[in-house]
């Protein structure tokens, strides 16, 4: 079948493994390896992958060397990667004796961690061995096979696997998922949280957006002889406009003093759920503060800057 795949001038590359890389795997304690401590005792995932796997999804290799057919000891050899290295504290891997399960060989590489799942979980200590016998194991019931398809040619390529799998397999529905869309499916209540953030975020800029300007009119129009009076004195525009925008410049930067703590106590305990997380930089609250100010001197600029390009003349008039 991967032949047949592989014919096809919309198809670039197949591999498999026994299951989905995003979903947890099976797990052992049931270890053994040259120069066992006694007291060490760890969990460990292990998969079965085709022989090209890691070259077609680009994971790089810390030591030793891939899987490969022209050798066939490699049918029970294993590639670990580098978590399952450092708990099991073994120096020098490659070539040592390594047994899980019933399973025994060699460890002949070493991959680097490579987080297949969400980034709220660590990379687990896992092992791999090679699928050579695809009619055992689980992949009878949750294996996958995965296709590398041709730019431009996604649709010409479903169709053709869709061809061969009702061919090659017609008791067994044809069942196809897109890995980018599988991986932002571990992350769909982040999605979700960040769009109703978002709406409710733009809402409420635009609400206050609206009480600043109303705002705005209604301090001008009080103070609108007071800007005539320093206008006659020999007052500068630029000097108005700081005279008006300071009282707003100063309600924001307080009201940034007062969220700051707020949203860096809430977004610090949010990011905990993440094994792999970002920090929080001080850049992100200042960053945040400029735009603001940006925000809200748009609002009130047009209001303010006419009010301050005036004829105190008419203003005056009546005094």
């Amino acid at each position: 079948m991967k032949n047949e795949l592989i014919s096809q001038s919309s198809i670039v590359d197949v591999t498999a493994e026994d299951r989905i890389f995003t979903n947890n795997g099976n797990v052992t304690a049931n270890l053994y390896w040259e120069g066992k401590d006694s007291k060490t005792d760890i969990h460990i995932e292990y998969s079965f992958v085709d022989y090209n796997y890691f070259d077609m999804l680009k994971v790089k290799m810390k030591d030793g060397r891939n899987f490969s057919k022209a050798m066939g000891t490699d049918q029970a050899a294993f590639i670990l990667n580098d978590e399952a290295v450092d708990q099991i504290k073994l120096k020098q891997p490659v070539g040592k004796k390594f047994v899980l399960d019933n399973h025994e060989g060699k460890i002949i590489g070493v991959i680097n961690n490579t987080n297949f799942k969400s980034l709220k979980y660590k990379v687990e200590p896992t092992a791999y061995m090679v699928l050579n016998n695809y009619s055992t194991l689980s992949f009878t019931y949750n294996g996958t096979i995965l296709v590398k398809t041709a730019a431009g040619k996604t649709h010409e390529a479903i169709a053709a696997i869709e061809n061969i799998w009702k061919r090659e397999n017609p008791l067994l529905p044809f069942e196809y998922h897109f890995l980018d869309e599988t991986i932002d499916n571990q992350y769909v209540k982040e999605i979700q949280t960040g769009k109703i953030f978002s709406f409710f975020s733009l809402l409420a800029i635009f609400i206050s957006c609206l009480g600043l300007y109303g705002l705005t009119l209604n301090m001008t129009e009080n103070r609108i002889k007071e800007i005539g009076v320093r206008k006659v004195l020999g007052a500068s525009i630029s000097g108005i406009l700081a005279l008006l925008v300071r009282d707003f410049a100063g309600l924001i930067l307080l009201a940034n003093v007062i969220a700051w703590p707020i949203a860096y106590y809430v977004m610090n305990n949010w990011l905990k759920d993440f094994a792999y997380r970002i920090d929080i930089s001080p850049w992100t609250f200042f960053s945040s503060l400029t735009l603001i100010l940006t925000v809200a001197l748009l609002t009130v600029g047009l209001h303010v800057i006419k009010a301050a390009t005036a004829n105190p003349v008419n203003s005056l008039r009546y005094e």
